[in-house]
């Protein structure tokens, strides 16, 4: 599995994230700095812990997406709808359903964090199904 750590330097958060791979873990963890907006890039089944607090966000799934295919017109943009599952502690998770515009711009406060989808790839194409597996949804989670 894949692990991602964001710096809170210029320079960490120009670049993108520090991969580090691990056969041990079954789910990917990504670490950000305590205090500022911290970014990630996450797959499905993909877990974001916030450095400093005690929350954990995993990517759960694209329930449905019918954004507008590349290329194409369409009367209607459509939207993603992203799930999130979002655990405080040793607390119970909690589902947080998102619908995501293309292009991004989904939001939901979560005891006193504001999360953001900002953006969910790949882009819908016409006549390509997308895998479950091949979604990344860029997540920022704030004060």
């Amino acid at each position: 599995m894949t692990h991602r750590a964001l710096g809170s330097g210029p320079l960490s958060r120009a670049l993108a994230a520090i991969v580090f791979t691990t056969v041990a873990l079954l789910e990917g963890r990504v670490e950000t700095a305590q205090g500022q907006d911290q970014s990630a890039r996450l797959r499905v089944a993909e877990t974001l812990r916030v450095r400093g607090a005690t929350a954990t966000l995993t990517f759960v799934s694209v329930q449905r997406d019918s954004r507008c295919p590349k290329g194409a017109r369409c009367i209607r943009a459509g939207e993603a709808v992203v799930v999130l599952s979002v655990r405080e502690g040793n607390g119970d998770a909690t589902t947080l359903t998102f619908e995501v515009p293309p292009g991004g711009g989904a939001s939901q406060s979560f005891h006193g964090y504001r999360i953001q989808i900002v953006g969910l790839d790949p882009q819908t194409e016409t006549d390509v199904e997308i895998a479950p597996s091949d979604y990344v949804a860029t997540i920022v989670v704030g004060p």
